[in-house]
């Protein structure tokens, strides 16, 4: 991308392509520092302003992180990845049910959003709603299969539920996908003290220690 920015600067494409790849590789200055440049050339829109807000709250700018979602939701209320992420904020932040609200305003707005379900299920979680948890699990995993995320909390249930051996299919899938997942290695873990493997259950909680110091 950078590159194509060399020779033809002011590329709103490929600005919005440099800023996409900077957040996935955990450089949010610099997907902070290609949307400043974006906003140059003219008011972002919705999705580039979602963008900034998630760059900006992975750069531990939370608070205004904040204030541009409150923005942008007042821009754009009838915007369902808008309400996803303020359902996002809301579950992090430990209110479950203004969570719960949001991740239905993103259902209705947009019925086949896996992500929408997702929060709509972990807001239920939280309320200590196993079942509507349960239900809402079904529908994101419906939707996208294969989201790690999704997959994650499958798994989390049905160890909860104390089901060792559907969960081990669920995290051999997401060890293909995405090995180095901290959240794969714990729910390892757990499976294996399940299964009675305390021996392998503890060097996996032992390989986590970076990941947690």
């Amino acid at each position: 991308a950078e590159q194509g920015l060399a020779q033809e600067p002011g590329q709103r494409p490929l600005l919005v392509a440099l800023a996409g790849v900077a957040r996935e590789a955990g450089d949010y200055d610099g997907a902070l520092g290609a949307l400043e440049r974006l906003a140059r050339l003219g008011p972002l829109d919705a999705a580039e302003r979602l963008l900034q807000v998630d760059a900006l709250a992975g750069a531990g700018r939370g608070a205004e992180a904040q204030a541009a979602l409150a923005l942008l939701l007042r821009d754009h209320p009838h915007n369902a990845p808008v309400h996803v992420r303020l359902a996002e904020q809301f579950v992090r932040a430990g209110r479950p049910r203004d969570a719960l609200r949001e991740a239905q305003q993103a259902r209705a707005l947009m019925p086949d959003l896996a992500e929408a379900a997702y929060w709509e299920a972990v807001a239920h979680y939280q309320l200590d709603d196993a079942a509507l948890g349960d239900a809402s699990l079904a529908v994101a995993a419906r939707f996208d299969p294969q989201h790690d995320a999704i997959l994650l909390l499958q798994a989390g249930q049905l160890l909860r539920d104390f089901h060792p051996d559907a969960a081990g299919l669920l995290l051999e899938r997401l060890l293909q996908r995405a090995p180095d997942l901290p959240a794969t290695t714990l729910l390892r873990s757990e499976r294996a003290a399940q299964t009675g493997q305390l021996e392998l259950s503890a060097q996996l909680l032992n390989a986590l220690q970076p990941d947690f110091a």
